[in-house]
This record gives structure tokens, C-alpha cells and sequence, in this order.
């Protein structure tokens, strides 16, 4: 059965929404402790003292935050007060809107440089190349900015007229791009360059295009100040700390080259060598193209700052599955017949779909975006039956360093440390509460087992001990909770 152009984007469409609903938690920490807390912050939730160093140096824009402070706002408005509703609602916004960013860039293809026979192949690798219904859920500034990006230079690629409310438009998604992620302006320099020197826009578009940009930039120091308290520059106050002091540096400082190995490693060979493959011969043979622009700068710059980390590039996934299907069509173009002929080739590219198809179905299906995320969603829902407390021995599983999670934290929960066992002895607990101990291993630690009935939760099945090669599960990141033992409930009086 052949689909449509339509069909794939809808089943697309079905498994950016099924991604959503099991990619819970976060894939880096930002998008939690610099979007989330902030806005519960906001909320008057999180106390100021444990919030990311971030919001002491004043250098998050609070576009983002405050988009999470509205959205929350609203759902607690018409009932929905669950956090990781809340969480999910956010994840469901993001993939929608990350997918009509991908059908936007498939419906105007044949406008933007690709035949018509293409669009069907366009359509699959944007709905299933299998990072991105993950990457696209993501309430995270990387994906927000790639969002707005992408539309605007769809804007001014489809544009030959120079009608001032497109490039007004574009100007201002570009504006909003810049508001959930500041390096975006790496590839704003490189579509602005492209506008100037190959499309040879008038001189009066360009400043309207900058103009919408402007009005996003003043806007955004009035949300600032709004949510800072006072005025500040925040674009400045990330430069100034990241770039200036070096604090980005103190993270770790990688070669110009780092990108190039990492999607290598990470996008999972043979995919991440038609990958690089892919863009580098599209780029030779469309160099001159809006999106190659844009890209080229982006990548560019970020080489050239020494702090480096995968997501960075993740703005310019939007950007991908043209370009890869740029060079496709050319290269089949090219040496069409030796394609059809080759066994090889057809060999090679039948175990790319296999284990495309194959990490497709793990990412959307069974696997959450941060393990540990479904122990707080398990407490979450014991605390809002009856009341909860949690002894723990060494760390506290709702404090991460200098900083402690409150978003996802229900009001029901106490947490109590063992120092010995005259701290059990004196703890007085509320009324019909569930007594757990935390343990932040599979397999239960020496010091917490004097203490421990049967378990309650892992955070990975038990039954994976039976596949326990290696010992692989003492040394992975799962957290455990365990009845306390009865022997010890017999020194609290409830």
C-alpha cells in the first residue's frame, strides 16, 4: 500500500504524540531547573535560594519561563493541577508545534528547491528519523528556538516578492527564536548574510526583517523585567559570564571538531554516516541555499566557542531532513544506475531502515527521557492518597547538588534521614502515613538494609535482573523504594 504525502504526516503526527507521553522527564537538566522551577518560582513554589545559578546572574530570558508560568496558570484554571500533567500538556505543545514546523517545510518543499517526487521521502525522514519525535517534544529552549527559526526562513525562502508584512513576520519569529535561545543568532547572521548577498534583497526589506526582530528584543527586556523584578539584560549577562569570565569553559572546553565525532557516536552509525554523508554533499552541490546558510553559520559558530555539547545543534534539526533530501535527489541524479544496480548500496540502506525503525520504536515507545522522573511521578501519586514519608540514608532523592526539586514535589511528603536508629525511634509521623525508605540503587545498599521491607518501586522492572549480564544494574542510575521493615515500625507510634 502507497501513502500519501498526507498519511505520513498524520501517522507522524500520532507518533510525535505517542512520544510525548512516555518521553517523561528531561533530556538535559535545563529543561527542568532553568525552565520548570523557574516558573514555579514565578508561581511563588520554588524558593528563590535554590534556584539555578542561572537566576542569580540574571541570564535566562524568561520568554520561556514564562510561556511555563502562563500554561500553568491556565491548566490549574480549568482543573488541572497535577505536575506531570502539567509536564505532559508542555511536551504535547511542543511536538505539535515541532511538527508543524516539519509539515510546513514539506508542504512548501517544491518552493524551496525540491522536486515534487521528493516530498514523500521528505515527509518520512522529518516524521521518523528516530531522534526526532524525541527531540521534538522537548519543552526545552533548544527545540523552541529551532521551531521559530524554521518558520521564518520557510517565510523568506518561499518569499520572491518583498511584501514588508513577510519579512515583518519573519523578523519577528526570528525574534522569538533568539528569546528561548540566544545562540540562534549564529544562524540568523548566516540567513541575514544569504538575504543580502545571494537573494540581493532590497535594503529596505532588511531593516523591516530587523525590525520585527527588534520589536521581539524590546518586548523581551519588558518580560525580564517583569520577571527579574528590575530592569537587566540578559543576553549581555549570559555573554558577559559564559564568553567573558569563561564560565561555559568551566564545564569542559572540546576541539573545533567535536560535533562532527559526536553526531557520529550519537546518532548511531550506519544513520549518522548517511547523515554526515548526506549534508556535506548536499552542501557542496547547494551551497548557495537559504538553509545551507543558515546551518553553515550555526555550526560555525558554535566550533568556535570552546564549551561544546550535542544539544547545541539540536536548533537545526528542523533544518535536516531538507537538506539530506537535497542531496538524495541529486545523488540518485548523479549515479542513478550504479544506485539501481549495486547490491551494496541497497544492502547498506536496508540496514539503515532496519535500525531506524528498530531505535524509532525504543525512543516513542518504552523509553522516558530521564529514568528517575517516574519515581517522582510514583510518590506524586502514593502522596496524593494519603500522607508520605521517605527515610533515606545518603542522599536526599529530591536534591540534585546545590539545588532542590519543588515542581514535582507533592505537599504530602516528608522527607526524614536516618542518622542512626534512634532517628527512626523519635520520628513522629502524620496520621496514616506510608513509611518508605529510598535506596538510589537496583539492588539494595549495605546501609539501608537493616531498614527495608519488600520493594514498592525500581525505576527499572524487576525482571531486567534476569538479564543482568555484566552486572550491569549495580552501576546504572535506578532509584528504589522499599517498605520500612516491620521491625522498625514497631518504634513509631502513628
Amino acid at each position: 500500500m502507497k501513502l500519501s504525502t498526507r498519511q505520513i504526516l498524520f501517522i507522524g503526527l500520532i507518533f510525535f504524540i505517542i512520544t510525548a507521553s512516555t518521553s517523561i522527564g528531561y533530556h538535559h537538566s535545563d529543561e527542568h531547573w532553568q525552565l520548570l522551577e523557574f516558573a514555579n518560582f514565578k508561581l511563588g513554589r520554588s524558593p528563590q535560594y535554590d534556584l539555578a545559578s542561572e537566576y542569580g546572574k540574571e541570564m535566562r530570558s524568561a520568554f520561556q519561563p514564562s510561556v511555563a508560568f502562563l500554561t500553568i496558570r491556565f491548566l490549574e484554571g480549568i482543573g488541572i493541577k497535577n505536575p506531570f500533567d502539567v509536564a505532559f500538556v508542555l511536551r504535547i505543545l511542543s511536538c505539535v508545534l515541532g511538527w508543524f514546523a516539519f509539515t510546513a517545510i514539506v508542504i512548501k518543499s517544491k518552493k524551496l528547491g525540491i522536486n515534487e517526487e521528493y516530498q514523500k521521502l521528505l515527509a518520512a525522514i522529518s516524521m521518523f528519523l528516530w531522534f526526532i519525535p524525541y527531540t521534538s517534544c522537548r519543552f526545552s529552549n533548544e527545540n523552541y528556538s529551532g521551531i521559530f527559526f524554521c518558520f521564518a526562513i520557510i517565510i523568506v525562502g518561499i518569499n520572491s516578492s518583498t511584501h514588508w508584512k513577510y519579512f515583518l513576520l519573519a523578523g519577528v519569529l526570528i525574534g522569538i527564536s533568539y528569546l528561548c535561545r540566544f545562540q540562534i543568532l549564529f544562524a540568523a547572521i548566516g540567513l541575514l548574510a544569504w538575504m543580502a548577498f545571494i537573494k540581493k534583497l532590497p535594503m529596505v526589506t532588511i531593516i523591516i526583517f530587523l525590525s520585527g526582530f527588534f520589536i521581539v528584543f524590546v518586548i523581551g527586556l519588558f518580560i525580564d523585567q517583569w520577571f527579574y523584578g528590575h530592569f537587566t539584560f540578559t543576553a549581555y549577562n549570559y555573554f558577559y559570564a559564559n564568553i567573558i569570565k569563561g564560565v561555559a569553559s568551566s564545564f569542559g572546553v572540546s576541539p573545533w571538531w567535536y560535533y562532527f565525532n559526536m553526531v557520529f557516536e550519537s546518532a548511531a552509525a550506519p544513520i549518522s554516516i548517511v547523515i554526515l554523508a548526506g549534508y556535506f554533499y548536499s552542501l557542496c552541490y547547494f551551497r548557495l541555499h537559504a538553509f545551507h546558510w543558515a546551518v553553515f553559520f550555526f555550526v560555525l559558530g558554535h566550533c568556535l566557542v570552546g564549551h561544546k555539547e550535542l544539544r547545541f545543534l539540536f536548533p537545526m534539526i528542523y533544518l535536516l531532513p531538507f537538506i539530506l533530501v537535497l542531496g538524495f535527489g541529486k545523488a540518485t541524479k548523479n549515479g542513478k544506475n550504479y544506485i539501481q544496480k549495486s547490491r551494496l548500496i541497497k544492502l547498506f540502506f536496508g540496514l539503515v531502515l532496519i535500525e531506524n525503525g528498530l531505535l524509532l520504536l525504543v525512543i516513542a515507545l518504552l523509553k522516558p527521557a530521564e529514568e528517575t522522573t517516574s519515581f517522582n511521578q510514583f510518590i506524586y501519586t502514593l502522596a496524593s492518597k494519603q500522607p508520605v514519608t521517605i527515610f533515606y540514608i545518603d542522599k536526599d532523592p529530591y536534591q540534585f547538588g546545590d539545588q532542590r526539586q519543588y515542581f514535582y514535589c507533592p505537599k504530602n511528603l516528608s522527607l526524614q534521614r536516618i542518622e542512626n536508629d534512634s532517628t527512626i525511634m523519635r520520628y513522629k509521623p502524620a496520621a496514616n502515613s506510608l513509611l518508605l525508605v529510598y535506596d538510589e540503587k537496583f539492588y539494595a545498599s549495605e546501609n539501608v538494609k537493616a531498614y527495608i521491607g519488600k520493594p514498592v518501586f525500581k525505576t527499572f522492572p524487576l525482571w531486567l535482573s534476569n538479564v543482568n549480564y555484566g552486572n550491569w544494574l549495580s552501576r546504572a542510575k535506578s532509584w528504589s523504594l522499599y517498605e520500612l521493615k516491620k521491625s522498625n515500625k514497631l518504634f513509631i507510634e502513628i
